[in-house]
């Protein structure tokens, strides 16, 4: 009910769908993949089926677009005009504000059109106690 109710409290502020998708198509031309002419369907709160990580093919957070590859961190921070760190084995780009806004916002329901309740997404395995 929440997520619900907050969807419409934000409108006035969420970023538009056509500057998030400019975003992405930036980052697209950078990968060297056609640009897209919507955003696709996705899952909240999951790094790997968010509309963002389907179309830039990385992991997905509030922090940035993770990539294993360094080369490719740096296409994509180049585009935006961002930096890159790594962080373990990934490097992370990070985010231009509006895709920022765009995470957070599609994560609390900001975006049912964008929300694909058909996706399949793994539970976490739970802990066995002994």
């Amino acid at each position: 009910m929440l997520r619900c109710s907050l969807g419409w409290v934000f409108v006035f502020v969420r970023p538009r769908l056509a500057t998030v998708l400019a975003c992405v198509n930036a980052a697209r031309q950078a990968l060297h993949l056609p640009p897209l002419y919507r955003l696709p369907t996705g899952a909240a709160r999951h790094t790997r089926q968010c509309p963002l990580a389907q179309a830039l093919n990385g992991l997905v957070g509030v922090d940035g677009v993770a990539y294993p590859d360094p080369e490719v961190a740096k296409r994509v921070a180049k585009a935006w005009g961002t930096n890159y760190v790594a962080r373990s084995s990934w490097y992370v780009v990070a985010l231009p504000p509006v895709l920022r806004r765009f995470v957070c916002d599609y994560d609390l329901g900001a975006f049912p059109a964008l929300e694909d309740h058909q996706v399949q997404v793994s539970e976490p395995t739970p802990h066995a106690v002994a």
